[in-house]
């Protein structure tokens, strides 16, 4: 586990009956956004919040703004990690000091919608669910809505098995992926079977933890409702599909397949392997890309014969970024 390092701020503590919530938020070189991101958690109705900020030893003055806001606020928490290990690590780290009936994770881009969080804990409750997933709302730095399809138009509220989830989770290109959702967790249950994120991940780590408590009997729910605030921003960890990020992921995914084939979920196995051969084609994808910007002809020519299957992503990253130009070039 990451060292917890300094820390400033508590729980309050209070017994008011409510649901109490403690929302974990991995931050990093966020202190622009991160203010927005714990006001929207403090401000929520019918629930007891305490928020946990995990600086994962950020470059700029983040951790002085969560240390600012754990002053003005018994409710917060500032932590500073050892090292820079990632926003599993983050989370981790944050998860070892929660003290809430539930755990819920936050983007410090992100935010909730007024009422998130009571909403939630009253659908689990009444579903008798471990874990429940709400839909979300993207947005671009501005606040302003983007257009794009939400997770409820392709699926409804209902419970979600194993292969629900790696069904909704394939990467594919164009997809509406469910690994956007944040989830909220009875923290019993993750104690009960020492959850934590995997931290070799830097993208898809909700993915793989919900996935392990799915492996674990945890009954999940999806609710249907928009209360998650998504920020796509320019330059964030889970915009980038870095090589390495990529290859940890593969590396997960793959481990994944052993148990799943072990527990003989064939058609969860069938979506899991499906899965790694489209993050295949996007790893492909992006050395190609970086191969053309570098202007290495022998590099795209290698990766399109290691990997053919790639072609059709490909060919369609690049229409999406000349179309993307042309209104610059009109």
């Amino acid at each position: 586990m990451t060292d917890t390092g300094n820390s400033v701020g508590q729980t309050s503590g209070e017994k008011s009956g409510l649901p109490t919530v403690s929302v974990v938020i991995a931050a990093y070189n966020a202190s622009a956004w991160l203010k927005h991101s714990v006001d929207s958690a403090l401000s929520q109705e019918g629930v007891e919040v305490d928020v946990l900020i995990a600086d994962d030893q950020s470059t700029d003055d983040t951790f002085d703004v969560a240390k600012k806001l754990a002053e003005g606020d018994p409710r917060v928490t500032a932590i500073r990690c050892a090292l820079n290990g990632g926003p599993g690590a983050a989370r981790n780290t944050a998860l070892n000091l929660a003290k809430g009936q539930w755990v819920a994770v936050l983007d410090s881009d992100d935010r909730y919608a007024p009422g998130r969080l009571a909403m939630l804990c009253d659908e689990a409750e009444k579903q008798a669910v471990d874990i429940i997933l709400d839909d979300f709302i993207a947005q671009d730095e501005n606040g302003v809505p983007l257009d794009e399809r939400s997770l409820s138009d392709i699926r409804g509220p209902g419970t979600l098995t194993i292969t629900d989830w790696i069904g909704l989770n394939r990467v594919a290109h164009g997809e509406v992926s469910f690994g956007y959702a944040k989830p909220v967790i009875r923290r019993d249950f993750i104690e009960a079977h020492s959850l934590r994120y995997d931290e070799s991940l830097r993208n898809g780590e909700d993915f793989h933890l919900v996935l392990a408590a799915m492996n674990a009997g945890a009954r999940v729910w999806f609710s249907a409702t928009p209360g998650y605030y998504y920020t796509r921003r320019l330059g964030s960890v889970s915009r980038r599909a870095q090589d390495d990020h990529l290859c940890a992921l593969l590396v997960a995914d793959r481990a994944a397949e052993v148990r799943l084939n072990a527990m003989g979920e064939s058609e969860a196995l069938a979506f899991m392997r499906d899965r790694r051969r489209n993050l295949e084609s996007l790893m492909t994808s992006e050395r190609v890309f970086g191969a053309i910007k570098a202007a290495n002809a022998a590099t795209v020519f290698s990766e399109l014969m290691r990997n053919p299957r790639a072609t059709p992503r490909i060919f369609s990253h690049a229409r999406e970024a000349v179309t993307k130009r042309l209104p610059r070039w009109l």
